[in-house]
């Protein structure tokens, strides 16, 4: 019993969520979940980083949540910040627009979601 003699259903669900992970990881670990792009330069703001770009000078510095980590909240406040991250940041920058990250992100939520389907479909069988 191998994977030649499974299900087309499991096949494309263990594709569909090999590709998942390796989306989302990608998606987690790049910095363009938020990007600006102006006349007078570009920002990109990430889960783990902020970076950009004026007329004179480049930046890049890490997103630390010190007072978190003191309190040892940070895991709990990784969560609760991926989830609102979108929501929220619109709010205080208008000006950026959802970056490409975010999008992998997504990607790799829906193809979870898709192989979880598949896998229904395969033990209702």
């Amino acid at each position: 019993m191998g994977f030649n003699t499974a299900s087309v259903w499991l096949k494309v669900s263990v594709v569909c969520l090999a590709l998942a992970t390796l989306v989302f990881v990608i998606g987690f670990a790049t910095v363009s979940w938020m990007s600006y792009g102006g006349a007078y330069g570009s920002s990109d703001y990430g889960l783990w980083r902020h970076s950009g770009c004026d007329r004179s000078r480049c930046w890049s510095y890490k997103i630390s949540g010190y007072w978190l980590d003191v309190q040892g909240w940070e895991v709990l406040a990784m969560v609760i910040g991926f989830l609102i991250f979108a929501l929220k940041f619109d709010d205080v920058h208008a000006a950026y627009g959802v970056g490409w990250s975010m999008g992998l992100a997504i990607a790799g939520a829906i193809l979870a979601f898709i192989a979880g389907v598949f896998l229904v479909i395969e033990l209702k069988k």
